[in-house]
């Protein structure tokens, strides 16, 4: 019966370490991304980005260039059917 006790101390204890152990690992996970993370006030001071516009003389578009085409929709000008997938 000792040795049955003894077995059960020693888990108890390694349970515990073990779950320690994973405490403080967590904790430093959570501050190294914390640490990774922007502030709020980048976040809310976003740059659209816009493709270039080329004008001719009379104020006619020739054409745009750029990758990204950017612009921002308030609710009201999505479509209600594309919020119902969602």
């Amino acid at each position: 019966m000792a040795s049955m006790s003894h077995f059960i101390g020693r888990s108890v204890r390694f349970l515990c370490w073990a779950a320690s152990f994973f405490a403080l690992l967590l904790i430093g996970l959570v501050v190294y991304l914390y640490t990774q993370l922007p502030s709020v006030d980048v976040l809310r001071d976003v740059q659209w980005q816009a493709p270039s516009s080329i004008y001719s003389a009379d104020g006619l578009l020739m054409g745009e260039f750029g990758e990204q085409r950017r612009m921002p929709l308030s609710y009201e000008q999505i479509p209600p059917s594309l919020c119902k997938q969602f």
